[in-house]
């Protein structure tokens, strides 16, 4: 019996220094998972868009073909390699580009009676899972809009279908580090969506310090669920819920442990470049005339992105 060996190769998140780094990729970007093999047939196609690094015979009949992915998440960017072995056919040649779903090679006629997938995963999942929760994946050039923050450079860059267009400077809050849990004066890490807007004057006794402008966002996100689902802080309903308003880019559940009311606005008066550290209870802060001036070109549904580099 000839076996298709699948290996994904799940690799740490890639350290993110700035937008550069998270939006330079060699090849095309997976924008999701598949099982590899067709139902009922022979035909062996690839996981995911991606990059052949090796392909060819390591004895007559065993061909193996891997391929290095590129995918985003809400944690940010991502490197996972698959593997296809005990191939009768190789199709594929190192160095060439894949669609999502393209053929790689042919299983012997003699397996097609009893095929046998085989997956792992270097951090022990199941390979299964993996590609069941990874149907659909994030493409950042995909986006009309996105908004990368960047804390090691304490910039956000706005970017257009993949190309960095113009970068301006941004404060944090008042304590360093990914925010975990209401009042913890952190501002989150990770892919959030704009849910709602409002300008004019706002009241309450932190009002002013909105500058006028308020871009709020749908945290806690899917990896925050995680925390709150290890911690006990939420329930897997909650989780749940907070997975799928997420993915609609909606708002989020806003009462848990996780926190909740984070965006982006101005502040109550102009402010130095060297003060970005220390300053909101956990959201981005902007120039007053910067956020003024961007206000209109970012709709709901715009994707903000914050790196973990910092």
């Amino acid at each position: 019996m000839t076996a298709l060996l699948l290996l994904l190769l799940s690799l740490p998140g890639v350290a993110l220094a700035d937008a550069a780094s998270f939006l330079a990729v060699e090849g095309p970007v997976a924008d999701g998972f598949d099982l590899p093999q067709d139902s009922g047939g022979l035909t062996v196609r690839t996981a995911a868009a991606g990059v052949v690094v090796r392909a060819g015979f390591d004895e007559p009949g065993r061909g193996a073909v891997e391929i290095e992915h590129t995918w985003y998440d809400s944690t940010g960017k991502h490197r996972t390699r698959s593997t296809y072995g005990g191939l009768e056919r190789v199709d594929v040649a190192a160095g060439e580009s894949l669609s999502r779903r393209q053929a790689v090679g042919a299983m012997p006629s003699d397996a097609a009676r009893h095929r046998l997938l085989q997956f792992q995963l270097s951090d022990s999942a199941e390979p299964r899972a993996f590609i069941q929760a990874h149907g659909s994946t994030f493409v950042p050039a995909d986006e009309p809009v996105l908004l990368l923050l960047d804390p090691a450079s304490d910039s956000l860059t706005w970017v257009e279908r993949g190309e960095a267009k113009a970068t301006y400077s941004v404060a944090w809050g008042q304590l360093p580090g990914a925010k975990r849990e209401e009042g913890d004066l952190r501002t989150p890490r990770g892919l959030y969506f704009v849910v709602s807007k409002a300008r004019g004057e706002f009241g309450g006794t932190y009002g002013a310090y909105y500058g006028g402008h308020w871009i709020k966002v749908n945290y806690p996100g899917p990896h925050d669920a995680v925390r709150g689902l290890a911690e006990g802080w939420i329930d897997e309903a909650t989780a749940t819920k907070i997975n799928e308003r997420w993915a609609a880019r909606k708002l989020t559940p806003q009462t848990t442990r996780l926190g909740s009311g984070i965006g982006l606005h101005g502040w109550a008066a102009e402010w130095d470049d060297a003060e970005s550290r220390g300053k909101s209870f956990g959201c981005v802060v902007l120039h007053n005339r910067d956020i003024a001036a961007l206000y209109d070109r970012i709709p709901e549904g715009t994707a903000v992105m914050i790196l973990s580099g910092d």
